[in-house]
């Protein structure tokens, strides 16, 4: 079983709608004026609440009335005092006010309790044909609010350059973390490279290459000749130390002492 739709205030949506009533009679622009305002042109009509749309009448004195209208249409009031009746022809009331006759004329079609006075709020009647609702009606590229997407800034990485300055600091921070004869070995090279860029400035990028290459071997070159200040481990899993050092001589002057003595015997 299929239920009843029943809007909610927050899904009602609300348009701004303009309407001309230049040679417009007056009564069909007032009953198409309400159906605006209570919103009965829309499929989400309910009588409970406020579907209607914001409604802009231009031009309100040129409105048309048909017959003798203009002479014999009148407008009554009291000040409820005694002798406070007032009777006003349209002719006058369109000639004073324009703006009062069409707002009664569509008053009059609306329904008479609190839900049609927050209706009949949303009428804008002006007697000329501009009106100040031109950014609510036609809202322009600038005008309309939208939440824009953040937006992912891509890091781009930047050249750095390679001056002595910078080549003088990526040195001193790779000795911070070697030990104390390969430090001393990478800064001799460091210097060199240092000292041969000085004294060529005008060296082409291939001389360059082929220099930085040079002090690559050289680095590599004193690894391989001092294993031991490298810090990499030997092959039984262990850092060779002084001592190590130590009694791998003194077993090796043993043995030859020992083999000496033994061919003195047998001589």
């Amino acid at each position: 079983m299929m239920k009843t739709y029943s809007p909610k205030a927050k899904e009602i949506t609300r348009d701004w709608v303009v309407i001309d009533a230049a040679g417009v009679p007056l009564g069909r622009l007032a009953s198409q004026v309400a159906q605006l305002l209570r919103g009965k042109h829309k499929p989400t009509f309910a009588p409970h609440l406020d579907t209607g749309d914001h409604v802009v009448v231009i031009n309100a004195e040129k409105i048309a009335l048909t017959g003798a209208k203009l002479d014999q249409k009148m407008y009554y009031r009291h000040s409820g005092y005694p002798g406070g009746f007032r009777a006003t022809k349209v002719r006058d009331e369109l000639a004073r006010r324009p703006i009062r006759v069409i707002e009664r004329a569509v008053k009059g079609m609306l329904p008479h309790t609190a839900l049609g006075k927050v209706q009949y709020g949303k009428l804008r009647v002006y007697p000329g044909p501009d009106h100040p609702h031109a950014g609510q009606v036609n809202p322009g590229p600038g005008k309309v609010k939208t939440k824009r997407a953040p937006q992912e800034t891509a890091s781009i990485p930047t050249e750095t350059q390679t001056d002595d300055a910078t080549l003088s600091a990526n040195a001193s921070a790779l000795m911070s973390t070697m030990p104390a004869t390969t430090a001393s070995a990478t800064t001799a090279s460091a210097t060199t490279a240092s000292a041969t860029t000085a004294s060529a400035p005008a060296a082409s990028t291939s001389d360059l290459g082929a220099q930085s290459a040079a002090a690559q071997q050289d680095a590599a070159r004193e690894v391989a000749e001092h294993p031991e200040a490298s810090g990499e481990p030997t092959e039984a899993g262990s850092t060779p130390t002084d001592m190590d050092d130590v009694e791998q001589d003194t077993t090796g002057r043993g043995r030859a002492t020992t083999s000496q003595g033994n061919e003195e015997a047998k001589a």
